[in-house]
């Protein structure tokens, strides 16, 4: 499925250099990488690279091929049958966070799917929406307005962070400290420092939030967390490295 890539250039940008950017996460494309994915859209869709970490992958940008590698039986998510690879590039305490439906194939995703969902009623989400609207504006409120503001660290990513929190009933000076750690294990970059970061993320939050379910499974409340550690499947319940993740 690797398309033959070709010389032509865009807007200036070429595909040697599209390429070597995306292999390398240069600051520029980490900065705003859709000039880039449009040469690769445009002249090689399917591209292999060997970025820092050291494994080869796949960078697929165009629709069409996306959708042939999701629908290859061949390709699939579940972690674990790369586990060890995994735990060298991301450290031990990944599997724990990942343990989760984004890493996941049949049956095994079809079971999370079924909890989640149980868990995640229509009228569950429609209750929280006004809470996640002010929750929203709250973080608005603090961006600057006589200065360029960066969305990504000043809402999108606190405010996927927050919800997660008022969920899982998770307040106070915590919540700074699982949104810290959490934008962490969020970055992309793979030197040695951001490793050793990265595991320091992941311990901190595996060690955390499975203290906070021991706790909810002793004193159980009205909140998300409780709903999902009792909701089962086929008799099955979430296991608290599911939970975790």
């Amino acid at each position: 499925m690797t398309t033959e890539p070709t010389a032509a250039v865009n807007d200036g940008l070429g595909l040697d250099e599209a390429v070597k950017a995306a292999t390398l996460s240069t600051p520029e494309y980490r900065q705003c990488p859709h000039p880039y994915y449009k040469v690769l859209r445009e002249q090689a869709p399917v591209v292999r690279l060997t970025p820092r970490h050291g494994v080869d992958t796949y960078l697929i940008t165009r629709y069409e091929e996306a959708h042939a590698a999701l629908a290859d039986p061949r390709i699939g998510k579940d972690m674990h049958e790369g586990i060890d690879l995994y735990h060298a590039l991301f450290g031990d305490a990944c599997e724990t966070l990942d343990d989760n439906l984004l890493f996941a194939d049949p049956p095994r995703h079809t079971r999370l799917r079924h909890i989640a969902k149980t868990a995640f009623t229509p009228r569950h989400v429609k209750d929280l929406r006004p809470h996640i609207e002010e929750l929203a504006n709250e973080l608005l409120d603090r961006c600057p307005t006589d200065e360029p503001v960066d969305l990504m660290k000043a809402f999108a990513l606190p405010l996927p962070v927050m919800v997660i929190c008022e969920l899982l009933g998770i307040v106070g000076v915590e919540r700074t400290e699982v949104l810290k750690w959490f934008s962490v294990v969020t970055r992309s970059r793979f030197s040695k420092d951001m490793k050793d970061d990265l595991v320091e993320a992941e311990h901190w939050l595996r060690d955390y939030f499975t203290e906070h379910i021991r706790c909810t499974r002793a004193n159980p409340t009205d909140d998300f967390l409780t709903v999902l550690v009792q909701t089962r499947h086929e008799e099955e319940a979430l296991t608290d490295d599911e939970l975790v993740s």
